[in-house]
C-alpha cells in the first residue's frame, strides 16, 4: 500500500532525487503538524489573553493563569 500511495502522489514518474520518497513525505508532514500546533498555540493565546474576567470564570480560570498561559513561548 505505501508504493502505492507514492506513485500516486508522484503521479507514477521516475524520482531519481528520491523527493516523493515516504521518508521525506512524512518529514514533511510532521513539520507541517509541529508548524499547525505553533500556530493553534499563539492564536490560543492570543484570544486567552483578551477573554473578560467572567469568559476566564466560565471556562475555569483566573486573571493571573490566562495571563501566565498567554506569556508563555510557543515552543512549550
Amino acid at each position: 500500500m505505501r508504493s502505492s500511495k507514492l506513485e500516486r502522489l508522484s503521479g507514477g514518474q521516475d524520482d531519481s532525487a528520491g523527493l516523493t520518497s515516504g521518508k521525506h513525505l512524512y518529514g514533511v508532514a510532521a513539520w507541517r503538524a509541529v508548524w499547525a500546533r505553533i500556530r493553534l498555540r499563539k492564536q490560543t493565546r492570543a484570544v486567552l489573553a483578551e477573554l473578560s474576567d467572567e469568559q476566564l470564570k466560565d471556562v475555569g480560570l483566573n486573571r493571573e493563569q490566562a495571563q501566565r498561559e498567554a506569556s508563555q513561548p510557543f515552543w512549550r
